[in-house]
């Protein structure tokens, strides 16, 4: 910087020769350079994932970084009745504090054999110890985050992903030695312990969340191991145990039971209790002894049995204290908090409470909530499980509250997890006599509903947009900070696409949405995109619906949160019909019954606390959009389903429908020895013979494979597979505002995001042209500051001005082509993209238009306010300086 300016003044006031030009053109790209790099950095310190540099948010990025030293900093700690201050006493207390909490207090615990655990086959033994291979230790490493904090050794997974071709065989080496040995080098084990506060001013240990940040070289291997074991596991915990962690699981599985199998227990009057647990310090005190008798008794192997051993029993732990370690120990149970094994052992650990809970309920000590309404089996619900969040339903009598004291009692001797009742609740359902004596029992207060279970609420009328104030608070808080204050509009862009249109999902995808909410977020989320605070108005410069298309339909990808919604809900239809076991299907089954296959009942009953009655009612929406693919024809009603065509049989052959003996069968029912069989109430009329030979030759064309199992298909995609997005995509293309226009022109680009924006904004027809603004009723004098001729309207200023002309033709000659001028900007830019050019200049090439946009708006925008124009000779040269910067 200093370089530059002593060049510019000293060539002040004459005219500078070409090779001042070209070392001022020169230092000026270096500056660009530098600023880039700049900005990724302190982009990596602030931690701020949902953002990319590339935009200028450098002072953004800076303030989230200094802010997180701030928030994580400890000066002093309050233990019991003591305050602790000064730097030294600090780092003793919590080294001591860590020590104690990792140390097994007990010489002896008890073992126990566990009733109905699965068990791993032989095939799936061998495949959990087999040679580790390049293809997934490669996969492991690329589905880490690259820039997340780095342990001990100092190096992220970016660096292995980056650099994986010179280093491969030393990590291939490493890990092969592993296999073999059951050992790795000691240090490859070390750990810093990172305390991350649970809340702002925290001030006692307890508020305070230990995460271990370990080194690359173990994180790899147990990234791999982790995904070894992720394919087995759901053969192993029951349906009550349901984490993310289990394939096939998902956190609103466990609920939904939950809420239904509550509604259902309201609406019978029969008194129930409904526990919360609290486990303290989980992942920490986890009994390892415990763990390998688990992993035992479910017939793992020895070898990997050692693995796992391993992963705990060789750790050294440093704490960091303000971002410098303390200390250097061993700890004697529990697991870390940041190791990829972690999650999937834990949960193995839980299926013993699990099993515990189970074998008490089939002794009948105590009840758990029963799910039936006499379409089959009833459901019995005793507990649901999701790491450490712990839910218990039993009978409202003191005998069944005593059993569940002591089996919890019990599991923690075995397992080392304490039940924190001071922390726990009881929930009376309807009315419960003795209550206090029964919370006296457990030492655990009582609560009422509504509730929340895993963030979402449980007990609540969730048709009350009261439900959804914990979603807008969260929007209100993120956005009420001097944060957006220092984005770009591409900054703000990507942050409502990453973070603010996630806050809702969770509840999108079990909740349905209520109006007045999402008009709240649409508010929320429209002021923030245009910087609209109220207070300094802002216009809003593209219409909301048009921004909350689909990139590819014109829009900024901005969700359009009620279609999101019905998305996400109408994606349980397809779970419905894909998987043929799982918790949550049972207790729908159980309390709504099902006339087909492919979907339960209609909800009849009363609004309560149950959350199927909204998701079934988009059912019809959902099978409109899916086809029925004809197996062994088992499940397919021959007559009602839509198997043949375009409608079903009994509107296709009303009079034949009519006399059908058996109306709800199957196709399967119709066919004997693989011959059609149409069993009819009555003998056929004549006029009557005609429809069934036409309905015959309509089935004879079917393909009936006995082999194959009937399958439901959704038709909006390559595969038959149903995704929320190919769903979102096809709904939005239905939108009368679309634009077909090729948008992927400027999407695809690698510019920063702000320039994107602006092409997208003036592609439009919407940037704030001198023309643009007369139409939105201010009263200026039209005319362009770049030429001083014309009014200023989007083509005359980007394309038809002759400081514009004068642009384009520049870089065409740069190029060595020549054009035509086109009439629109949309014109340039399609025609741009069918230029033949080399393929070294071809990335170049592509954001030429977008900058010539961007030069132009800058210097039309600096002569407006400024008055101060800049000389064509250094303005086009910029515009090259700005071009190459960003290439």
């Amino acid at each position: 910087m200093d370089d530059l300016l002593l060049t510019e003044q000293a060539t002040e006031g004459r005219v500078r020769s070409q090779v001042e030009k070209n070392k001022i053109l020169q230092l000026q790209l270096e500056i660009q350079q530098l600023a880039k790099a700049e900005e990724t950095s302190w982009r990596q310190k602030s931690r701020c994932l949902w953002l990319k540099e590339g935009d200028r948010n450098t002072k953004y990025f800076q303030r989230i970084a200094n802010s997180h030293r701030r928030y994580n900093h400890i000066d002093r700690l309050q233990v019991g009745d003591d305050l602790i201050e000064g730097k030294e006493q600090v780092k003793e207390v919590i080294l001591d504090f860590y020590q104690e909490l990792y140390s097994e207090n007990e010489s002896w615990r008890p073992t126990a054999s566990f009733e109905g655990l699965g068990s791993l086959s032989s095939e799936e033994k061998n495949a959990l110890e087999q040679a580790f291979e390049e293809e997934e230790i490669l996969n492991a490493i690329n589905s880490c985050a690259p820039d997340k904090s780095p342990g001990p050794d100092g190096f992220s997974m970016g660096f292995y992903q980056k650099c994986w071709g010179i280093i491969k065989q030393d990590i291939l080496g490493a890990l092969n030695h592993f296999h073999n040995n059951c050992h790795m080098v000691k240090s490859f084990n070390a750990s810093f312990i990172a305390l991350v506060p649970k809340k702002k001013g925290a001030i006692e240990l307890k508020d305070f969340r230990p995460i271990s940040l370990i080194g690359s070289v173990y994180k790899i291997l147990a990234k791999v191991l982790s995904e070894r074991l992720k394919k087995v596991i759901g053969n192993l915990v029951s349906g009550f145990q349901n984490d993310a962690f289990v394939q096939g699981r998902q956190i609103t599985d466990a609920t939904l039971i939950a809420n239904e199998v509550l509604d259902w227990k309201q609406k019978s009057g029969t008194p129930g209790l409904l526990f919360k647990l609290d486990i303290e310090k989980a992942f920490d005190k986890l009994s390892w002894s415990f763990l390998i008798s688990i992993l035992r008794q479910m017939g793992f192997g020895e070898r990997w049995i050692r693995w796992i051993k391993y992963s705990f029993s060789t750790i050294k732990y440093s704490v960091l204290v303000n971002r410098s370690p303390v200390g250097f120990f061993s700890p004697g149970r529990g697991i870390r908090q940041g190791d990829p094994l972690s999650p999937f052992l834990f949960i193995l650990a839980m299926e013993g409470l699990s099993r515990m809970l189970e074998k008490a309920k089939q002794l009948q000590w105590i009840e758990g909530f029963e799910v039936g309404n006499g379409y089959g089996p009833p459901v019995s619900i005793s507990h649901l499980l999701f790491a450490d969040d712990t839910l218990v339903f039993c009978g409202a009598k003191k005998s069944q509250v005593q059993y569940l004291s002591l089996t919890l009692m019990l599991f923690e001797a075995l397992s080392g997890l304490h039940i924190n009742m001071s922390k726990s609740t009881i929930y009376p359902v309807n009315e419960v006599p003795d209550l206090e004596d029964m919370a006296a029992i457990m030492c655990c207060p009582t609560g009422s509903f509504p509730t929340t279970y895993l963030g979402m609420p449980l007990g609540a009328m969730n048709r009350s947009s009261q439900v959804w104030n914990v979603i807008v608070e969260k929007f209100e808080r993120r956005l009420a900070s001097w944060q957006q204050q220092y984005l770009s509009l591409g900054g703000r862009l990507t942050l409502i696409n990453s973070v603010l249109d996630s806050i809702p999902t969770y509840f999108m995808s079990l909740l349905l949405m209520p109006a007045k909410v999402k008009q709240r977020l649409d508010k929320i989320r429209r002021d923030f995109l245009w910087k609209d605070n109220n207070k300094d108005h802002k216009i809003h410069l593209v219409k909301w619906a048009k921004v909350t298309l689909p990139k590819q339909y014109g829009g900024l990808g901005i969700k359009d949160l009620a279609l999101h919604n019905k998305c996400l809900l109408l994606k349980w239809h397809w779970r419905y019909n894909q998987e043929a076991a799982g918790l949550w299907k049972e207790v729908i089954q159980a309390k709504y019954g099902s006339d087909s296959h492919w979907c339960s009942n209609k909800v009849s009953t009363s609004y309560g606390t149950g959350v199927w009655r909204d998701i079934r009612k988009l059912w019809e929406i959902f099978f409109s959009d899916a086809s029925l693919m004809v197996g062994n024809g088992e499940h397919i009603q021959f007559w009602k389903d839509i198997w043949l065509g375009d409608t079903p049989l009994m509107n296709a052959f009303p009079s034949i429908f009519q006399i059908a003996s058996h109306p709800d069968s199957t196709i399967l029912q119709y066919r004997e020895d693989n011959v059609w069989n149409l069993i009819l109430r009555r003998n056929l009329n004549d006029w009557e013979l005609e429809e069934v030979f036409s309905l015959m030759a309509t089935i004879q064309t079917s393909a009936i494979n006995s082999q194959r199992r009937d399958k439901l298909i959704w038709r909006h995609s390559r595969d038959g597979s149903y995704t929320v997005k190919a769903c979102y995509l096809q709904q939005s293309s239905k939108k009368t505002v679309i634009d077909q226009w090729p948008w992927k022109l400027i999407w695809r680009t690698k510019l920063p995001p702000k320039v994107i924006c602006f092409s997208w904004i003036t592609l439009k027809d919407s940037c704030l042209t001198q023309n643009n603004l007369m139409r939105r009723k201010f009263q200026i004098v039209n005319r362009c500051y770049m030429c001083l001729c014309n009014s200023e309207s989007i083509n005359h200023l980007f394309l038809h001005c002759t400081v514009a002309t004068g642009l384009w033709n520049m870089f065409f000659s740069f190029f060595g082509l020549t054009w035509v001028i086109p009439r629109s900007l949309r014109e340039v830019f399609v025609c741009w993209s069918s230029w033949k050019v080399g393929k070294s200049v071809k990335q170049i090439w592509s954001l030429v238009p977008a900058c010539i946009l961007w030069c132009l708006w800058t210097e039309s925008n600096k002569r407006c306010f400024d008055g101060t124009p800049t000389p064509i000779s250094t303005f086009k040269a910029r515009c090259l300086i700005t071009l190459f910067g960003w290439g």
